[in-house]
């Protein structure tokens, strides 16, 4: 399906995306449509900018998403930034689900491996800084102040014991006629007779982490999915059985300790309202508190339904959007987002941390350590967020031979580029707190005043120098812009 119509208020929510991701603090005025062009404009002061493309509601997917990413072009025009594709469109059909849903599958998986909506997006960001700056005080709502990019730790508790693993990976063995992998499992079997679960690796896990100063967010399964004998598809639900009173000591220490828990809904549960909260009130009966965060099982969606359901029960956000069969950028981002409903006309209310690497998928690949560093690249580039999930399993080195090493490995890389490396649920307190705080500007001739509701720094951009005489003001110069910590509600700016 390669035609798609655009619906009236396309241009309002992609504006609100973009507003929200850089944390621009201003409103745009007006939005004009004639003859085919559409004009954004945004005031300052007494001044005021344009933002001009072209806008057709009818298009062919097709050929727009070859036009916009790579051949659009942007130049300023005095107070007028004029683009030549409608980026706006790009915005609203990833956001809405509607590029994946119907874009050809092969083109789509081409746009995977960078962050292709945030690098198009950014140098829209980039030119709109370039155009007001040339004049005015431009104010942002910085996601980052004090680091580069951000990394979030995610694990996925499938299964606490090794159980159908031998059989399937013994029959594998046999057909490729891999004796040492015969033999792997049968080693395996006998440690595990001998009282060494292969799959029990919290302690692992957690003295890895304690060592390089890093917490990380453990999504708990409860599978209840159907098992049917002559189905080997269906045995991994069976393997995966546990209640959470199984790992009820785990959970609560893990909490105690300042690791999140969070909630990893079962196979089908990504659309059963139902089942997903039975599953929810069992983890905070366990956990003592409201479980904020989940990632559904297998990575199982149902576009927006699935997120309906977890709005509906109550989670804060959500990190299933990725893929378990390839490394990289599924909708184009790295950036937390709200998504879009289409059919309810309003985003939605469970923040997106999008996963971009999968431990699964990368040990695929040829060469693990360079793909992760590519896609760590990207996202130090963008300065967004890079979620990785290693399966808690995966943490047994006789079972899964370097994988917690290459874990190891990307996190004191990380931290060395400067990385904000954390977990979960922070990543999705500080892009919410960055969203709620309200901050207003007036413009008083060469004064500006701020006022902030929520203690979070500023970002601000101007042509001249600027002064901030005040004594609960803390400010640090940067490349072209100024970063202001203020510990009041209100503060002066002069331009001189």
């Amino acid at each position: 399906m390669n035609e798609y119509r655009l619906p009236d208020d396309y241009v309002n929510v992609a504006w609100k995306w973009f507003r929200d991701t850089f944390g621009i603090v201003t409103e745009c005025r007006t939005i004009e449509r004639e003859n085919r062009k559409c004009t954004i404009k945004i005031e300052f002061g007494d001044r005021c900018y344009s933002v001009v493309f072209p806008s057709d509601f009818e298009i062919n997917l097709k050929d727009f998403v070859n036009d916009v990413i790579w051949n659009i072009r942007f130049y300023i025009d005095g107070n007028r930034l004029v683009i030549d594709q409608d980026i706006f469109a790009l915005i609203y059909l990833t956001i809405s689900g509607n590029l994946e849903r119907n874009l050809d599958r092969s083109l789509f998986l081409r746009l995977v491996g960078k962050p292709y909506l945030d690098i198009i997006s950014n140098r829209m960001f980039d030119m709109i800084k370039k155009m007001i700056g040339n004049n005015d005080i431009l104010i942002t709502k910085p996601f980052l102040t004090d680091n580069s990019f951000a990394v979030c730790l995610t694990h996925d508790v499938d299964e606490i014991k090794k159980t159908y693993q031998y059989i399937t990976r013994s029959l594998r063995s046999l057909r490729n006629r891999d004796l040492e992998g015969v033999l792997k499992e049968l080693r395996s079997f006998i440690r595990k007779m001998k009282g060494k679960e292969p799959y029990w690796t919290f302690e692992k896990l957690i003295e890895l982490e304690k060592s390089m100063g890093v917490r990380s967010t453990l999504y708990f399964l409860k599978e209840t999915g159907k098992v049917k004998i002559t189905d080997p598809s269906t045995w991994r639900h069976l393997g995966r059985r546990y209640e959470f009173d199984d790992v009820a000591d785990v959970i609560k220490f893990l909490h105690s300790r300042g690791w999140e828990v969070g909630l990893h809904g079962s196979f089908y549960s990504y659309r059963d309202r139902s089942l997903l909260k039975r599953e929810k009130l069992e983890l905070e009966r366990i956990l003592g508190k409201r479980v904020i965060g989940i990632r559904q099982h297998n990575l199982n969606l149902d576009i927006p339904q699935t997120w309906r359901i977890q709005e509906s029960l109550g989670f804060e956000y959500d990190t299933t959007l990725g893929s378990n069969h390839y490394v990289g950028f599924r909708w184009g981002t790295c950036y937390p987002f709200y998504p879009y409903d289409e059919e309810r006309q309003r985003f939605l209310r469970v923040l997106q941390i999008p996963l971009h690497i999968e431990d699964i998928a990368v040990f695929r690949e040829d060469d693990p350590w360079r793909i992760c560093v590519q896609t760590l690249w990207e996202v130090k580039r963008m300065g967004g967020v890079l979620t990785l999930l290693w399966h808690h399993a995966v943490f047994d080195e006789d079972e899964y031979p370097g994988w917690a090493k290459l874990y190891r490995d990307l996190i004191e890389f990380c931290k060395r580029e400067n990385a904000l490396v954390t977990k979960a649920e922070d990543i999705a307190r500080i892009w919410r707190n960055r969203l709620n705080s309200n901050v207003s500007v007036e413009y008083e001739g060469k004064f500006v005043s701020v006022r902030v509701e929520g203690c979070i720094p500023l970002r601000i951009y101007s042509p001249s120098k600027l002064i901030v005489n005040d004594s609960d003001v803390t400010i640090r110069r940067g490349n072209g812009y100024l970063d202001v910590y203020c510990k009041k509600s209100e503060f002066k700016i002069k331009s001189v």
